[in-house]
C-alpha cells in the first residue's frame, strides 16, 4: 500500500475507537487529502448482490473514463470482471475488518495494470452499510 493509502487506514484505525468498526458518522475525507483522488464511498444494499457507488475521487473517475457515482458497482467497476469487484465488497463485508486487494487485468486500451484495492467497512444504526475504498493503480514491473 502507498502512503495516502496508509494514511486512510490509519484514520480509519482511529475513527474506530473502541468499537469493532466505525461508524460512517466519524468519516472525514479532509483528514486524508492526498489519498481523495483514490477514494470511493460505496453503500452496501440489503441483498449483498448490489452495490452502490455514493462518492468517487478524480483518479478513479478517470481510470474508468466516465463518473459512475449514483451507479451500481456492477456497471461503474474497474477491474477484470464485475463478479470479480462485487465479490470483494461482498468479502469486505463478511470480514467485518479491512480487507486489501491486488489484482492485475488488461484494461480496455490493451495496458496491462496492477489496481491495489484497500476496503475499509464503516456502520450505521450497528450494522455495515458503507465501504470505504482506496485505490490506486501501477504498471507492472
Amino acid at each position: 500500500m502507498d502512503a495516502a493509502g496508509r494514511d486512510v487506514l490509519r484514520c480509519w484505525l482511529k475513527w474506530c475507537g473502541d468499537l469493532h468498526l466505525p461508524p460512517k458518522n466519524r468519516l472525514d475525507p479532509l483528514a486524508f487529502p492526498k489519498a481523495l483522488p483514490g477514494i470511493q464511498l460505496v453503500q452496501v444494499t440489503d441483498s449483498l448482490d448490489e452495490f452502490i457507488y455514493r462518492l468517487v475521487g478524480t483518479r478513479e473517475v478517470e481510470v474508468r473514463g466516465f463518473d459512475p457515482t449514483g451507479r451500481p458497482v456492477a456497471e461503474g467497476f474497474f477491474g477484470a470482471t464485475a463478479e470479480d469487484v462485487l465479490e470483494n465488497y461482498r468479502n469486505a463485508v463478511k470480514a467485518e475488518g479491512p480487507m486489501c486487494d491486488v489484482d492485475t487485468f488488461r484494461k480496455v486500451n490493451d495496458v496491462d495494470v496492477i489496481d491495489i484495492s484497500l476496503f475499509l467497512p464503516m456502520t450505521e444504526d450497528g450494522e455495515i452499510r458503507y465501504i470505504l475504498v482506496y485505490s490506486y493503480q501501477k504498471s507492472p514491473e
